[in-house]
């Protein structure tokens, strides 16, 4: 029996503040909470014994929690950047996030669709105004039974909100 495959994702976030005259320093905060640890194991193959593995493992659709706050008002435009840091990792697995929920607000665009995490930051959604609760799931993708050997991967994912 072969060592079973582990990956974790774990969510950290970062902050930005922007100035919105050169007298006024405004804020806007985020946070995002959660993690997903996955073992693959000969209990997830396809067909039994000789058979692969699936390629794709997904989270539940709200693994991570995201919150965006200090706004200042509803009309404040924003951006949340997303970038992964490795820890151990095999860089044949892809992972992707996509945004599930709306939030409190209901003024959040795009992200809906798993966009791949890369080292650099792309932005993930947008938005107006202070939200909360917006659900966000991940998907591993490029499993294969052939990783070898077996090993154990961990990531870093961060949120970073911008100020449009």
């Amino acid at each position: 029996m072969s060592t079973p495959i582990r990956f974790r994702v774990s969510v950290l976030l970062t902050c930005l503040f922007a100035l919105s005259t050169p007298s006024l320093c405004q804020g806007i905060d985020i946070f995002a909470r959660g993690s997903w640890s996955r073992s693959i194991s000969s209990s997830d193959l396809t067909a039994g014994p000789g058979s692969n593995l699936p390629t794709t493992f997904a989270s539940a659709s709200d693994v991570i929690l995201v919150e965006v706050v200090n706004t200042a008002s509803s009309s404040v435009r924003w951006h949340v950047n997303i970038r992964k840091t490795n820890g151990t990792w095999n860089s044949n697995l892809h992972l992707s996030a996509k945004r599930t929920g709306n939030g409190s607000s209901g003024n959040l665009t795009g992200g809906t669709l798993y966009q791949e995490i890369t080292a650099t930051d792309v932005q993930f959604f947008a938005g107006r105004g202070d939200s909360s609760g917006i659900t966000v799931g991940l998907e591993l993708t490029n499993v294969n039974i052939a990783l070898d050997p077996p090993q154990t991967g961990s990531t870093a994912v961060t949120f970073t909100v911008v100020l449009n």
